[in-house]
């Protein structure tokens, strides 16, 4: 968003429709005097647009509707332009159907109104529904994208069979996260060196280890995913039945030095002095190995994808219904209820902190 739109946005209430009308007198000398505030001096010239009243009405009900005041005036330039013809098309079905006509509203209104997104809040596909649909309302930023009688609907526009979950499908602050986060600080390439694994354990391991070496944990491929899974699988198969070594060790020279036991329990205040044998510094492998096998996910790998399986259904659950563009065999426009898409999509993958839904094949 530009210094202008924030500018506008800021001021926005000043104005009867919620956003500037060029075409309105007034509304100009709001937005001169306003800058003439802030020490800019401007002259804004009056557009000449059409005033059409049709037009003006349309907009108030958008408005009304919850549509962003940065959506308003692109919706007016298209309509402005529109002949004497296109304009009673459009009022003639406008705010008209129900969600059971997605296909007819693709077919009135897709080529002009589709593409029509909010800076914020508003994304593809959202404008031409609350155009189309009757009693419809902006979900905005507070809600979800659009309600109907007190239904929540979701809009998301599938690409290669998913789609984004936003804000909504956030891994900040998940079990997920906080076990990556852990499970990264203890497998290492040490560790892979002191198992027993075959060659291919060693390839799962090693592009587990290469991928998050490279990326933060915000990001997550299918394949890493998988890999992470199969990680902990041969981590669980290779060192949970291994018994937990006792480690006993004194600080000396800023290094961890081993000591057995008969001679840790030496170590008490007493009085002359004392002979113990010590042993080898202390390896940072053994260490990690003790704590790798109490991880949840060594304990039981499932937990990679189940946590955020979790995160992706508590988004799913918190709508009634999905109205999905590109859905394969209705591109414009399935609709499905929440349990339904639960049913039908998996996690995909980690891109930006959210969760990818990917469509499960059907």
């Amino acid at each position: 968003m530009n210094v202008f739109d924030k500018f506008l946005n800021s001021i926005s209430y000043k104005f009867s429709k919620g956003y500037p009308d060029m075409n309105n007198e007034q509304d100009i000398l709001i937005i001169e005097s306003e800058l003439r505030q802030l020490g800019v001096e401007a002259k804004i010239p009056q557009s000449t647009k059409n005033t059409n009243p049709d037009i003006n009405n349309i907009l108030q009900t958008l408005q009304k509707a919850g549509a962003r005041a940065d959506v308003l005036p692109q919706v007016e330039e298209i309509l402005t332009n529109y002949s004497p013809e296109q304009l009673k098309i459009f009022t003639d079905n406008f705010r008209k159907y129900t969600v059971n006509d997605l296909d007819r509203i693709y077919d009135v209104f897709a080529s002009d109104f589709f593409n029509i997104k909010a800076k914020e809040g508003e994304g593809r596909g959202e404008v031409m529904l609350l155009i189309g649909l009757k009693d419809s309302k902006a979900g905005g930023l507070k809600t979800k994208d659009i309600t109907i009688d007190g239904k929540i609907y979701e809009v998301k526009e599938l690409t290669g069979n998913e789609f984004r979950t936003g804000s909504d499908g956030s891994i900040a602050g998940t079990s997920y996260l906080k076990n990556l986060i852990n499970f990264k600080t203890l497998l290492n390439k040490d560790i892979i060196d002191s198992l027993d694994l075959t060659e291919e354990e060693k390839k799962i391991i090693d592009r587990t280890i290469d991928y998050y070496t490279k990326y933060e944990p915000n990001n997550g491929s299918a394949g890493f995913l998988k890999d992470l899974k199969e990680t902990c699988a041969v981590l669980k198969n290779k060192i949970s039945t291994q018994k937990e070594t006792p480690i006993r060790y004194i600080s000396a020279g800023g290094k961890k030095i081993a000591v057995n036991d008969d001679d840790y329990n030496k170590l008490v205040p007493q009085a002359g002095s004392i002979n113990i044998d010590l042993g080898d510094e202390l390896q940072d492998t053994k260490i990690k190995i003790n704590k790798l096998k109490r991880h949840p996910w060594i304990e039981d790998p499932n937990l990679v994808m189940e946590e955020l399986r979790q995160k992706l259904d508590s988004f799913i659950k918190s709508v009634d219904y999905f109205i999905l563009f590109n859905y394969p065999g209705s591109p414009k426009g399935k609709l499905l209820s929440s349990k339904e898409t639960t049913e039908q999509f998996m996690v995909g993958r980690i891109v930006f902190a959210s969760i990818n839904a990917k469509l499960i094949k059907q």
